[in-house]
């Protein structure tokens, strides 16, 4: 099931990559790849186990007195 979920992944980075580099959207292009990259290692830590912290848990404590 990983290979599937790396697969489905760099799939998504064959999609929109090559189109930005064509375009010569550098700029969005390392803001898509940042993006994925930070995507990508969350939910391969997700899914071999590891547990996250919820975001909504740091917006409660933040927000709500």
């Amino acid at each position: 099931m990983l290979i599937l979920l790396l697969a489905g992944l760099f799939l998504i980075m064959l999609m929109e990559a090559p189109r930005l580099l064509l375009n010569k959207m550098w700029k969005e292009l390392i803001v898509f790849l940042g993006l994925w990259a930070i995507a990508s290692s969350l939910a391969v830590a997700q899914f071999i186990g590891i547990d996250l912290p919820n975001p909504t848990d740091l917006l409660n404590a933040i927000f709500l007195p």
